[in-house]
């Protein structure tokens, strides 16, 4: 909701739509079976997920990025820190998200990302 602070401050117009519960079909479970069950788009969700989990690792690996992120006025829109592991692995198809080879720096473990030290 801070997102949309920002976007009202800033004078862009914001449209909402109201969309009744009942007409909004779940189709989450069809998706994870889809993933489950077909090879190549099983594959190509892994990738996409070990991508993701790129940028993070690639943002933490850069000091920069951290000195332009503490000093970002949105810092409080988007928080690499509280970053739900496990939802994205959901986003990308998967109930549990697959576990995937990083740098020797970093680990993916129980839905988090560690920096070893």
């Amino acid at each position: 909701m801070s997102y949309l602070k920002h976007l009202r401050a800033a004078n862009i117009s914001l449209h909402e739509y109201e969309f009744p519960e009942e007409k909004l079909a779940n189709i989450q479970p069809q998706f994870d079976k889809l993933i489950e069950k077909n090879y190549y788009l099983n594959v190509a969700a892994k990738d996409g997920f070990r991508s993701y989990l790129q940028v993070f690792q690639t943002s933490l690996q850069k000091s920069k990025f951290f000195k332009a992120y503490a000093s970002h006025q949105l810092k409080d829109v988007f928080d690499v820190s509280q970053i739900d592991l496990q939802k994205a692995g959901r986003s990308f198809g998967f109930q549990v998200p697959p576990k995937v080879t990083l740098s020797n720096k970093f680990c993916f473990q129980n839905s988090q990302l560690f920096v070893r030290r």
